[in-house]
């Protein structure tokens, strides 16, 4: 699902997560993604430019407010989906 920045923004607000230009890049990147992305996909995706523990807590921020779901594929590490109503 492609959301626009605006759509995002919202999205956040809703949740009541303040928008930052992090979270709103990490945010464009899952949901444009059609597959469940780890934290290095993320971090890789957005060119290193956020650091791995920032991308971390900002998946783990929307997996609480129920935009992102956490998936264990039992691979050793955790996948992110946005949760598509």
């Amino acid at each position: 699902m492609r959301m626009t920045r605006k759509d995002i923004i919202s999205l956040l607000q809703l949740k009541g997560i303040k928008s930052s230009a992090a979270r709103l890049k990490i945010m464009q990147i899952c949901c444009s993604s059609d597959l469940p992305l780890d934290v290095q996909e993320v971090t890789t995706l957005l060119k290193n430019e956020i650091h791995l523990s920032t991308v971390y807590r900002t998946l783990e921020k929307f997996v609480a407010v129920g935009i992102l779901e956490r998936i264990d594929f039992q691979e050793g590490k955790f996948r992110y989906e946005f949760v598509r109503d």
